[in-house]
């Protein structure tokens, strides 16, 4: 075998991919939890896009698609789109118009912008509850980061629309204001 053979020869071996064990952590496990819910449901990636207004102080949305009208946000989740809408600089008249949400359980980014992430509460100990399909039937909290501020809000039912059960991490970003 000439030097150019075998260079060929190495080049051709298959590649050994070594499995980590779960890193004990808030964050390994959350992750964890993500990934095996991503392979028990067996879904592909689904961007969803919705465009909340403010109506009298209260943020709501339509989606005719999957049957929901004046669905409000609550209990902080009108906070959290409160908080990206200012972080997107959004005036009080384009807040009223409605402004662009994207989110998918799992991470994207939208012309160089990274979606904020929202983490259920309760997966960081309880993967098994993706296992035993203990969730999704009511309402989730979810925490995160959002315009630098840490906060917490409820999503309710409506989610189910969308993801079999609630996912263990949301991602979501705002389109920018226009008008």
């Amino acid at each position: 075998m000439g030097r150019n053979d075998k260079d060929a020869h190495e080049k051709a071996k298959p590649s050994l991919h070594l499995v980590r064990p779960i890193e004990q952590s808030p964050e390994g496990l959350r992750l964890a939890a993500h990934e095996l819910f991503r392979s028990l449901k067996g879904q592909m990636t689904n961007l969803f896009k919705i465009t909340p207004r403010k109506e009298n102080e209260v943020w709501l949305f339509d989606d005719p698609s999957v049957g929901l009208q004046g669905e409000p946000f609550v209990s902080g989740a009108d906070d959290i789109i409160e908080a990206m809408a200012d972080a997107a600089g959004a005036t009080e008249r384009q807040k009223t118009v409605g402004i662009g949400v994207y989110f998918s359980d799992s991470p994207f980014s939208i012309n160089g912008k990274l979606a904020t992430l929202l983490v259920r509460e309760g997966f960081e100990s309880l993967p098994e509850a993706v296992v035993a399909g203990a969730c999704g039937e009511q309402g989730a909290w979810y925490q995160g980061e959002v315009n630098g501020m840490q906060m917490r809000g409820w999503l309710c039912p409506a989610t189910l629309k969308y993801f079999p059960v609630h996912p263990p991490m949301l991602y979501a970003l705002m389109d920018t204001p226009v008008g």
